[in-house]
């Protein structure tokens, strides 16, 4: 079978995409981008990626596909008989993609916001002005996961793991105030740390150098 590859960084999307690849059980190949160094800004990277984001997942057939979700989706209806989603016709597809298309949106803005926000305002009292709102992004948005989700399950859909826990678990570990938000929020820490444990993960996330479970 022929290879995937997946052009990633340290503490970038591609964290959960990896994890994808690797449940999903399709061979591929890691091609680190420098983003420190401005790699991602290359001719060379922008004519694989236009965006000049990170990541980007070359498919067998040459084809470049962006968005992290967008790869997770792709990969897990590749395989649907290894469970990354539910299935197309499940009840619980609708509420796995709404979760997935919540946090690219929502969620994800506001963690580049929050990280970067010279790239949205100048001046240093805009720029944190931008980051208390982007973490008030993620305070609302994880309040409500823990309401609709983590009060009655053990993982996003239920009792088994899927993709939407991984993305989830991804872009927790980059809120800018994770011991506060688990200090408030301390079922996410058992949440947290039940996603890590599972080993495809665990694989991907050490890779990435994402933070590990939080300890209060």
């Amino acid at each position: 079978m022929a290879e995937y590859t997946l052009y990633w960084g340290p503490k970038m999307g591609s964290a959960a995409v990896q994890a994808a690849l690797i449940w999903a059980d399709l061979p591929h190949q890691l091609v680190q981008v420098n983003f420190g160094n401005s790699e991602h800004k290359t001719a060379e990277y922008r004519a694989i990626n236009p965006a000049g984001k990170i990541p980007a997942l070359r498919l067998p057939d040459g084809t470049v596909l962006s968005e992290s979700g967008a790869m997770m989706v792709y990969l897990s209806d590749l395989v649907p008989e290894r469970g990354l989603l539910p299935g197309v016709t499940a009840a619980a597809r609708a509420e796995a993609l709404r979760w997935l298309f919540l946090f690219a949106s929502e969620a994800y803005p506001a963690v580049l916001c929050a990280y970067h926000p010279e790239n949205f305002v100048d001046g240093e009292a805009a720029k944190q002005s931008l980051l208390n709102q982007a973490t008030a992004t993620l305070d609302r948005l994880s309040d409500l996961f823990v309401q609709q989700a983590l009060s009655k399950h053990k993982f996003a859909l239920g009792d088994q793991l899927s993709m939407v826990d991984v993305y989830a678990v991804m872009l927790l570990s980059w809120h800018p105030a994770l011991h506060d938000l688990c200090q408030r929020l301390p079922v996410i820490v058992g949440f947290y740390e039940n996603v890590w444990a599972d080993p495809r993960v665990h694989t991907a996330f050490t890779q990435h150098k994402l933070q590990q479970p939080p300890s209060l």
